[in-house]
């Protein structure tokens, strides 16, 4: 199996695992951070697996390979989660509640509580 490849797949498997992370309420906002930085571990993991003499060119083209391979496996799952998620909550009222300004950070409800109206 190339070295690309086996950082890919275990790319794959941390940003499935980051997409799993991010259905926890509290814990949904350290996720995109750590994606970033999943990106540039699997790059680096990637090209460590080049022989011992390593070219730039040869190590970021390895990494762009890698990150591809995870980012496929890694969008396909969160699409997938995404689905789920829009097809077990009622989405008119979650869409219904951001029109209407009744959640605390839409612009109609800062609108009503301006100062001097």
């Amino acid at each position: 199996m190339p070295g690309w490849l086996k950082a890919g797949l275990i790319g794959a498997a941390v940003l499935v695992l980051l997409n799993l992370i991010g259905l926890i309420p509290l814990l949904g906002c350290i996720t995109l951070p750590l994606t970033v930085l999943t990106y540039g571990v699997i790059g680096g993991l990637a090209a460590s697996y080049l022989p011992p003499v390593r070219a730039a060119g040869q190590g970021a083209g390895q990494g762009a390979l890698a990150a591809l391979v995870a980012a496929l496996v890694g969008g396909i799952v969160g699409l997938i989660i995404a689905v789920i998620q829009a097809s077990l909550g009622d989405t008119a009222q979650i869409l219904s509640g951001i029109r209407g300004g009744k959640t605390i950070g839409s612009p109609i409800t800062l609108m009503a509580f301006h100062p001097g109206s």
